[in-house]
This record gives structure tokens, C-alpha cells and sequence, in this order.
């Protein structure tokens, strides 16, 4: 076994420990029907993607859990991406950390995302929603955000080019702006570096 596996089983076993443990205790459960393989692979989803998260944190979000369960009963467990979503709002993650945001960025989908001009703006629909646009109105959504974004970005650089002072704002937007970018692009190259990485060894 490796340091990594090691280290995986181990933020698992404390997750399971401090949520997942005491929630069944207290009565959550999938619905009635749901295969063992799938509740299997929805709790090693939460302890994976919640792993981050300080003992303060799980408590919290132990307390919430209880609470807002799904059903009349509130005993059901939740949907992982909406667990996970208000973990982040007890503790916010970086984007590049969450392992599906990651995959979905170093995938074909993300590339795509980079070629047509909307990386950043879909990057800020992950960092919201936690997960990737599912139809043509979210994808809509997105390439709106991204004209948006580029109109600032080509205003501020044109005053830059030409000798002007666009303003601190401005340029505190530039920079945001910029930094995302780097971000996206990061897990986007990952993605491309794995894949010719995948063809060489294949030829």
C-alpha cells in the first residue's frame, strides 16, 4: 500500500467516523430500492470529496445533515453534489481540489470549454454550482457570462495598450480575471499532458 492510499483511507475512515457513522445512527438512509453498489459508491464519494474539511466543519455539517435529510421524514440521504455543496459553504474548497472538477476540467469537455472562449465563465459556474452546465439553457447561460467577461477584459487592456489608466477596480478585475484563467487552464493542460502521455506509451 502506498503513503497516497494510506493517506485516502485514512481521511475516509474519518469522514465515515464523524458524518457518515453518526448520521446512520441517528436513522439517514437511501431510498427504499437503492442498490447496495450505488449507496456504496455515494458514501465513498462524500468521505472523498469532503475529506478537505476541518473537524469544526464536519460537525456542522453533521448538525445540518440531520436536519435537512430528503423525505416528509428527513431521514433520506441527499444528493452527494448537494451534500457537498453546502460543505462548501461551511468551508470553502479551491475548485482544482474537488477530484470531479478536476476530471471534468483535464477531460474533452473542458478542452472544449477552452476552444470556444468560455473557460472562465465556466469555471465560475463550477465554483457555484459544483458541477458541469446539463443543457442548452445553462450552456446559454455560460456563453452569456463569457461575453460579458470579455468585454471587460478587452476594455481594460485596450486603455492599457493605448497609455491609459483604466482604474484601480478595472484592474483588480484584469487580475481576478487573469488568475482564474491560469487556474482553468492548469487543469485543462493536465488533461492534454495525461492524454499525449496515454498516446505515446500506446504507440
Amino acid at each position: 500500500m502506498t503513503d497516497e492510499q494510506t493517506t485516502t483511507e485514512t481521511a475516509r475512515g474519518r469522514v465515515r467516523r464523524m458524518l457518515i457513522e453518526p448520521a446512520t445512527e441517528a436513522g439517514m438512509r437511501f431510498k427504499k430500492g437503492t442498490p447496495e453498489a450505488e449507496q456504496k459508491r455515494a458514501l465513498d464519494r462524500i468521505c472523498d470529496d469532503l475529506a478537505y474539511l476541518g473537524d469544526a466543519a464536519l460537525a456542522a455539517l453533521l448538525e445540518w445533515l440531520l436536519r435537512n435529510g430528503e423525505g416528509s421524514a428527513r431521514c433520506f440521504w441527499p444528493k452527494p453534489v448537494s451534500l457537498i455543496g453546502v460543505a462548501h459553504s461551511y468551508e470553502p474548497r479551491r475548485l482544482e481540489e474537488l477530484p470531479r472538477a478536476a476530471s471534468w476540467f483535464a477531460s474533452r469537455a473542458g478542452l472544449a470549454a477552452l476552444q470556444n472562449g468560455n473557460l472562465v465563465a465556466t469555471f465560475l459556474w463550477w465554483e457555484k454550482r459544483l458541477r458541469p452546465p446539463r443543457d442548452e439553457r445553462e450552456l446559454r447561460m455560460i456563453t452569456e457570462r463569457s461575453e460579458t467577461l470579455a468585454r471587460m477584459v478587452e476594455v481594460t487592456e485596450d486603455k492599457l495598450h493605448r497609455g491609459f489608466e483604466p482604474g484601480a477596480h478595472a484592474r483588480e478585475e484584469l487580475r481576478w480575471y487573469r488568475g482564474l484563467e491560469a487556474r482553468a487552464r492548469a487543469m485543462v493542460q493536465a488533461g492534454i499532458d495525461k492524454r499525449q502521455a496515454e498516446a505515446g506509451d500506446a504507440a
